[in-house]
């Protein structure tokens, strides 16, 4: 799963089928043999080059490999067995780091991935999890409300209107409205420790822009993994 995030993020940013053509270096363009798609392994074995034109692969595709392996671990010993429960961390794992990617990457959150898992993970809520339907709707109100208003006021300066999908799908994710602002608030601490260093050491100014959703991706895996260990309202 680590292995198709890595794809999904970078095709659907590039604008292409995360079907078609098969995987491939991203530097001569010939595809890769199965053997070399072995995640993590396959990167090891060769020295992170292509075995065609021996240009060094990205870090990241092992390292969001690993990630994901581990925390699809986690939610595993966290829910303790195979359920609907884990599946449904699955998906949001598997979306949240997708669009973690493609935002450190492009800026972007698009609706290619952030409304197919919107869709996917409040059908698990419904069907097949104990939600409480009026608390997720006060979840989803709030985390897209909350940035639809700021994108209103601010006529699409302050944010982008991918910020309003992403807010939504925390409260799909984290289904009520008091996890669902602690994620918001852990997202908007960690931006203000970030911005406040970048510039400190003048790597951006108060012009600049910021991959505002990496910070809202953390804050929701923090809170989805971590929630009965803070003190919620």
């Amino acid at each position: 799963m680590g292995s198709f995030v890595n794809v999904l993020a970078a095709r659907v940013v590039a604008r292409q089928s995360i079907i078609l053509p098969r995987s491939f270096c991203d530097s001569c363009a010939k595809p890769l043999f199965r053997r070399d798609m072995i995640p993590i392994f396959s990167a090891l074995l060769l020295k992170f080059k292509c075995r065609f034109c021996k240009q060094k692969f990205s870090w990241q595709h092992p390292i969001v490999e690993a990630i994901t392996a581990i925390l699809f671990t986690a939610a595993y010993f966290q829910v303790g067995v195979f359920s609907w429960q884990l599946i449904f961390m699955w998906f949001a794992i598997m979306f949240l780091i997708a669009l973690f990617l493609t935002d450190i990457r492009a800026m972007l959150l698009p609706d290619h991935i952030t409304l197919p898992a919107i869709a996917i993970i409040l059908l698990i809520d419904v069907l097949f999890l104990d939600v409480d339907v009026k608390a997720l709707g006060l979840a989803v109100l709030l985390g897209g409300g909350f940035f639809l208003v700021q994108y209103v006021v601010s006529k699409g300066r302050w944010i982008g209107s991918g910020d309003i999908r992403l807010g939504a799908l925390m409260g799909v994710i984290l289904p009520t409205w008091q996890t669902t602002l602690l994620a918001l608030a852990i997202a908007y601490i960690f931006g203000a420790i970030i911005g406040v260093y970048l510039l400190i050491s003048k790597k951006q100014t108060l012009e600049s822009e910021i991959a505002f959703g990496t910070f809202l991706v953390i804050g929701t895996l923090m809170v989805l993994f971590c929630q009965n260990y803070f003190i919620l309202i």
